[in-house]
């Protein structure tokens, strides 16, 4: 069994050990490794004695093949036949029998306190290794709550995961023009069309502020963090990107909007734009980027204009980029923190990899870039 696996069954167990509901895709997540792996209970077992799964009681004093024997008189069948979809009512039992063997009434990672993406490993050259990010965001429908946001909102099939929540939400009668504030945290990324039928990708450590309906005059979006925007046309309604530095005017386009920092980025891929900051205005074709430098406003050809579609193709992008620009970027993928041991200068990289790697099999590629060592310590990336 792969690790990501081996976590994935302990966690949605442990989840239901605890009186958790699952969503539909966890479910069918659930159903799915059972039948891929019916050796599921020695899985559990071998994880438990190779300490990845700390118990508050002895799993010794259980009989497991009672339990197991228990199991299948239950079910009536054996759950070792291929290819079967097991109705929930079954998978409750085969998540009660993982409770039977220890994967817990209480269950956590060692010390109780590591996060499931964290994996032991001899691998890469790490003794510890961190899982990629996923799809998630935290929604606050003003007035109405808040919403924790993944897969199971997935309306729109697509291979990104391409989002739409909108008709998936309950809200109060009379207000569906509410103010959305959607969060991603570090570790996550989120895509999601909005109600004009624009669609947007957003990074890690991003915030998206909007109405769930835009109004008749303008399409208008407020934006912390980085965003990749494929824009609806419609001449009536100009679509409004807004940082805290600068603006972005766009009727049918497609762009890309960096503001981490005081030094904000557009690099536009298709269309036009006006982008506005300090009452200077510059407008943009395809094929060049505008930052902001101190107070002005310097537009210049895009050379690297992969580095706006990496957020919606699913990749780090290293082009162009020192060594720092590409830590902040793994830092907010990976939600490490960065412990920096030696000078790490300013020379500019070449290179790209896909965001659905271990952070362990990354430093193997930031070595041959860099030739730093590269050290994953918990929660932690030392570079020296």
């Amino acid at each position: 069994m792969i690790n990501q696996d081996r976590i994935i069954l302990a966690e949605l167990a442990a989840s239901l050990a605890k009186g958790h509901s699952l969503t539909e895709m966890e479910e069918e997540q659930l159903s799915q490794l059972l039948i891929k792996y019916p050796e599921s209970r020695d899985i559990i077992l071998n994880m438990i004695e190779d300490q990845q799964v700390v118990l508050d009681f002895n799993p010794n004093s259980t009989s497991v093949e009672q339990e197991w024997n228990e199991f299948h008189h239950r079910i009536g069948e054996s759950i070792q036949e291929e290819k079967k979809v097991y109705p929930w009512n079954r998978i409750i039992s085969i998540a009660a029998l993982l409770l039977s063997i220890g994967v817990g009434s209480v269950i956590w990672w060692k010390n109780n306190q590591e996060p499931s993406y964290l994996i032991k490993t001899n691998q890469f050259g790490q003794h510890t290794d961190i899982l990629p990010g996923t799809s998630f965001a935290k929604l606050e429908v003003v007035g109405d709550g808040s919403y924790e946001l993944n897969e199971s909102f997935n309306s729109v099939e697509s291979k990104r995961g391409e989002l739409s929540y909108g008709q998936k939400l309950k809200t109060k009668e009379g207000s569906e023009n509410q103010i959305h504030r959607l969060n991603i945290p570090k570790r996550s990324y989120y895509s999601l069309v909005l109600s004009d039928g624009s669609k947007v990708w957003l990074n890690s450590e991003s915030e998206l502020e909007y109405l769930a309906s835009f109004n008749n005059k303008e399409r208008r979006v407020k934006l912390k963090g980085e965003g990749y925007f494929e824009v609806a046309k419609d001449a009536k309604r100009p679509f409004i990107v807004e940082t805290d530095l600068m603006q972005v005017r766009a009727v049918g386009t497609a762009f890309s909007v960096k503001s981490y920092t005081e030094e904000p980025k557009v690099i536009l891929t298709e269309g036009k734009i006006e982008v506005t900051s300090n009452k200077a205005k510059i407008a943009l074709v395809a094929g060049q980027k505008v930052e902001l430098l101190g107070n002005h406003l310097k537009m210049d050809r895009s050379e690297n204009e992969e580095e706006a579609l990496a957020i919606k193709d699913g990749y780090f992008n290293f082009n162009e980029k020192n060594i720092q620009e590409i830590l902040d970027d793994i830092r907010r993928w990976y939600g490490v923190d960065l412990v920096i041991k030696r000078p790490l200068g300013v020379k500019k990289y070449m290179g790209g990899i896909d965001r659905n790697v271990t952070l362990g099999e990354l430093c193997v590629l930031l070595k041959k870039l860099t030739n730093f060592d590269y050290v994953i310590e918990d929660e932690k990336l030392i570079i020296q």
